[in-house]
């Protein structure tokens, strides 16, 4: 499960930025909404709020930025390769050249993992990792590595987990511009392999704007393990779509079973979407990409990804969370995730939302609402809405929404006259 995660000088975000998944010690609300685990509370969900352009996505980006280098870094890049991601800070010179820096902890059935590092486009400047045992205090030093500007030489430390051999094969094999986590998880060092396949299996970020047809595709193909398919199926049944089931064209023609016409004649990796008809026991089939809305289509990979996230503990990152979604039906979704029964796995949901609905105190505890917005600077700042007092010691849906709208807590768009005033001057009119 995620702790934290911290970034510094990426995109909108020039000073080091917070978000924290610990509960308050003292919002007593919402037990149902934690997960202990590590000597830690953890909540299961956290919206992060913020008009456009305030850096929701690219604290989002950021996230995917790590889990995308950890994963590629030694499998996919070679000496010399630009960083894929790497984007510092524009609206100060200061900042444009100095590396971007991000930190991750998060726990696994076995320990607890501080890990980070800072690069340029070009070189990794400095990696970390660190190690905590179950009810232990003192975290362990995994390894540390800093190159030095001015002769350009990597100086390495390792901890005491990590074998004289290990040490040897991690400085030899890594690359500048590539992670000692992910060449250590490449060749096998035991003590690496943890921390690297929390990134690569259990945190999985995800952009719902963009193309869904590999993401629908990927999520029907899961159809093949039958507890899967059977909630997924439920999901879709009781989200009043109409929808009856989910079926994907498989194989050449000439060897598919007794199917109705519409999918026997279809191209292979064709899905539909099997609708009841007013005839008793007759249904339809609708090609789902071109039949079916992209709030359907978007519901269906959502479901899917909480889905995985539920039953496998993963912590699942989604931005744009609610686009072409009903407010009622993605508050449904967010109630499923945080229900006692089914999040007992450790899966957590961190969503980029506009929605205020959901600023909702029967759904969220203070602590799972962040907020986005710039400064006088152009850099984003993160806060979350417990660190303001809020209009009384129990607020309902309508004052925390109605706070927010009026600015209590920031993170709204500030309009200029054009909007202030409502009106636009005729193409010509004088200054």
């Amino acid at each position: 499960m995620l702790i934290e995660f911290k970034v510094a000088n990426f995109r909108s975000f020039r000073d080091e930025q917070t978000l924290s998944m610990v509960a308050s010690e003292a919002d007593q609300t919402h037990q149902a909404n934690l997960v202990r685990q590590d000597g830690f509370a953890l909540v299961k969900a956290a919206a992060v709020y913020g008009p456009n352009a305030s850096g929701k996505s690219n604290l989002i980006s950021a996230l995917q930025c790590v889990q995308t280098f950890v994963g590629e870094s030694a499998s996919r890049m070679n000496l010399e390769d630009e960083i894929p991601g790497i984007s510092p800070f524009r609206l100060d010179q200061a900042y444009s050249d100095r590396p971007s820096s991000f930190e991750v902890q998060f726990t696994t059935r076995t320990a607890h993992y501080r890990y980070g590092f800072s690069a340029s486009h070009w070189m990794v400047c400095e990696e970390w990792l660190f190690v905590r045992e179950p009810r232990v205090e003192i975290e362990k030093l995994l390894f540390s590595r800093e190159c030095n500007p001015s002769n350009g030489k990597t100086c390495w430390e390792f901890g005491e987990p990590l074998a004289g051999g290990d040490r040897d094969i991690i400085e030899k094999r890594t690359r500048e511009n590539g992670l000692a986590l992910s060449r250590g998880a490449e060749l096998n060092v035991g003590p690496l392999l943890e921390p690297f396949r929390w990134f690569r299996n259990e945190l999985r970020v995800q952009d719902l704007s963009q193309n869904l047809h590999p993401l629908v595709r990927d999520t029907v193909r899961r159809m093949g393990d039958p507890e899967f398919k059977r909630h997924l199926i439920s999901m879709l049944q009781h989200a009043d779509l109409g929808i009856k089931n989910i079926v994907i064209v498989e194989g050449p023609w000439e060897q598919r079973p007794l199917i109705p016409l519409t999918r026997a004649t279809a191209e292979e990796g064709s899905v539909f979407a099997v609708h009841s008809t007013n005839t008793r026991d007759s249904t339809v089939d609708m090609d789902f990409f071109r039949d079916e809305s992209l709030g359907t289509q978007r519901f269906l990979v959502m479901a899917g990804f909480l889905l995985s996230a539920l039953t496998e503990g993963q912590t699942l990152v989604l931005d744009e969370f609610d686009c072409s979604l009903h407010p009622l039906l993605a508050r449904k979704l967010i109630e499923l995730f945080q229900s006692e029964d089914l999040g007992k796995a450790g899966g957590q949901l961190i969503f980029a939302t506009h929605d205020s609905t959901l600023m909702d105190p029967v759904l969220f505890r203070r602590d799972q609402i962040w907020l986005v917005e710039k400064n006088a600077l152009g850099g984003s700042e993160l806060c979350s809405v417990h660190d303001f007092d809020v209009s009384s010691e129990r607020p309902t849906t309508a004052s925390l929404q109605r706070d927010y709208l009026a600015g209590r807590f920031g993170a709204v768009p500030r309009f200029g006259p054009t909007f202030e005033d409502l009106k636009l001057k005729p193409a010509g009119a004088n200054e």
